[in-house]
């Protein structure tokens, strides 16, 4: 419980600061996406924070206000792959679930 409560004093600090939570390139400027950062210490720490808020945030907003929250931060080049998956949710719907409708048996 106490990291729910620390995430979301940290959202609330960052969105009474922004606006919204910024993209993590913002707030790690010069740091690749595929970087160790993402995955240990305080990178890993804002990736949680950003899309525990993106979670929340993502259903109420549509594809405009998206596409808007990100021209405020417009991203580095390398960082266009994932701000499309921000826009639009394009993971296949089930690629990675065991699809039950079949039985393998007969």
């Amino acid at each position: 419980m106490g990291n729910l409560t620390r995430a979301e004093d940290k959202i609330a600090e960052l969105v009474a600061q922004h606006g919204a939570v910024p993209p993590p390139y913002f707030m790690f400027q010069d740091t690749d996406p595929y970087s160790i950062c993402w995955r240990m210490g305080a990178g890993e720490d804002y990736f949680e924070f950003f899309f525990n808020w993106l979670g929340e945030e993502k259903g109420s907003l549509d594809e405009s206000q998206r596409i808007e929250y990100l021209r405020k931060w417009p991203p580095p080049p390398a960082w266009l792959a994932w701000m499309i998956a921000v826009i639009w949710d394009l993971s296949p719907k089930g690629l990675y679930e065991d699809d039950d409708s079949e039985d393998d048996d007969g």
